[in-house]
């Protein structure tokens, strides 16, 4: 089982614990970025029209958005929403793993606006997508708060964990929870990072676990943007 404590240490006590041989790994519980996408088109570089046009809408499949959140009232997104998840808890909102935000609204609307004629419409517009809100409406989020909202969709059976975030440092206690979601067959994606330059690909996207994407801007060729690596 994939198990991680979260403490407040000096940095002797860490130390101390570090050479405990029951310990296996003492980190800091360090910081995540969001990352920012543009889009829709996307969809027609992808050729998802065509897939939703053959029926492949995403039906009984469930993705997971481990972000800041949903908009639980989005007009484009209400319908496709299942249960949700909140590490950190959206204060005063309609759910508590509501968006605070709005960088992981957006990030679900890519994958799963519904087909309504209004708005935009998802890579896989019947897709059921479930909030995992990890990120606080200062779009912080820790390590520890990641890795448990990974493990949360791993818990829960889903088939897709999307991550539009990265760090430029790995943590064990992260690379541990996408090894357990992967051994309990979720497919987890993230983004390869926004630093615009090659072997520079960010954490969790880095790990083997984890499908690594890069930014296409509209000519299908990379994004000056990008990141980008062998991952």
């Amino acid at each position: 089982a994939f198990e991680a404590l979260t403490i407040g240490a000096a940095p002797q006590a860490a130390a101390n614990l570090e050479n405990n041989p029951n310990v296996r790994y003492v980190e800091e519980n360090g910081t995540m970025e969001a990352f920012e996408q543009t889009t829709p088109y996307g969809i027609d570089i992808t050729d998802a029209d065509l897939a939703i046009d053959d029926g492949n809408t995403g039906a009984g499949v469930d993705v997971a958005v481990i972000d800041t959140g949903i908009d639980a009232q989005h007009e484009t997104l209400q319908a496709n929403l299942g249960a949700g998840y909140a590490v950190v808890t959206c204060t005063g909102c309609a759910e508590p793993w509501d968006d605070d935000q709005g960088h992981g609204t957006h990030c679900a609307g890519i994958a799963g606006a519904v087909d309504d004629d209004g708005g935009v419409v998802g890579v896989a517009p019947a897709v059921t997508l479930h909030a995992v809100k990890v990120f606080d409406a200062d779009a912080y989020a820790t390590v520890s708060g990641l890795s448990e909202g990974i493990q949360w969709v791993a818990d829960q059976g889903y088939d897709v964990g999307s991550m539009s975030l990265g760090a430029t440092s790995s943590y064990a206690t992260l690379r541990d929870a996408c090894r357990y979601a992967e051994e309990r067959g979720v497919l987890l994606v993230a983004s390869a990072g926004n630093d615009g330059c090659s072997d520079c690909v960010r954490y969790p996207a880095a790990y083997e676990s984890v499908v690594a994407v890069s930014a296409t801007a509209s000519g299908d060729d990379l994004a000056s943007y990008s990141s980008y690596g062998p991952e």
